[in-house]
């Protein structure tokens, strides 16, 4: 399966930031972790649809290295 390490990063205001090392298009937020890396799916699933529209093969994730990691769907890997 490909499961994509993540980054949170707290803001002052208390939100989260979710990145993807190894998709930097993969961008996105939430008021709290839940809902960060809950949006960080639609984020990560809509980013790698431009590598398939644009016909480029898509990024292979990098090792966790303790890090959380998101699982793309069964559907979007087929």
């Amino acid at each position: 399966m490909f499961d994509y390490p993540v980054i949170l990063e707290a803001q002052l205001e208390g939100s989260f930031v979710v990145t993807f090392p190894d998709v930097p298009e993969a961008t996105t937020q939430g008021e709290d972790i839940e809902e960060a890396l809950l949006y960080a799916i639609d984020a990560l699933e809509s980013a790698l649809s431009f590598y398939v529209d644009a016909r480029k093969p898509l990024p292979l994730p990098s090792p966790p290295a303790d890090r959380p990691t998101l699982r793309l769907s069964g559907l979007e890997c087929a």
